[in-house]
């Protein structure tokens, strides 16, 4: 046994194995640990934000993959619905009617004829350009695009082609396997 005297110290009494220097050298292994568990935590808290971030980051990428494909879609529906010509108007809605599903397709199919007729009576040529499209709503089922279009239009009655922009709003569905179709079409105004 020990005893220690003087500064800083009043009369304490150690066993050898109890000496100042080991005390505060235990001490000091148990801050190393403990700063060595809340670094491995933090570590691990950090890897596991970062994973969160890169999952959200990829959720982020994948609906800007999703809206640009209803986008895409949904003009390349208009571009087939103002782009007619009388010598070729059966095949025209066959294409339109092709991208189509559920009522709309019904309906375009029962007018399709009296339709394609008229066209090629009136010698109707139009040629229809995108100007601009936008999703007004989307989520993983469907979407509302809004599109506008110019149309070049000539027929036998009119005297020369007229021009035209127009506002379409388009519905495009997303089918269980991912195949898109136009479920709706309607011209604004």
């Amino acid at each position: 046994m020990s005893e220690i005297r003087g500064a800083g110290y009043r009369h304490a009494t150690f066993t050898e194995s109890e000496t100042p220097a080991k005390v505060s050298s235990t001490r000091g292994t148990v801050w190393i640990l403990f700063a060595a568990a809340v670094c491995t935590l933090l570590t691990f808290v950090s890897l596991g934000a970062s994973g969160y971030f890169l999952h959200q980051r990829d959720i982020a990428a994948d609906r800007e993959v999703q809206r640009a494909a209803y986008i895409q879609f949904a003009e390349q529906a208009i571009t087939g619905v103002t782009n007619l010509d009388f010598d070729t108007a059966p095949d025209d809605f066959a294409r339109v009617l092709a991208m189509a599903s559920g009522v709309f397709a019904a309906d375009l199919a029962k007018g399709k004829d009296d339709f394609s007729q008229l066209v090629q009576k009136a010698q109707v040529k139009a040629k229809g350009e995108v100007i601009e499209a936008a999703l007004e709503s989307s989520d993983d089922h469907s979407a509302q695009a809004l599109v506008l279009v110019k149309q070049t239009l000539s027929n036998v009655g009119a005297e020369g082609p007229q021009v035209l922009l127009s506002r379409f709003r388009v519905t495009v569905a997303r089918a269980d396997d991912g195949k898109l179709s136009v479920t709706g079409m309607e011209r604004m105004q």
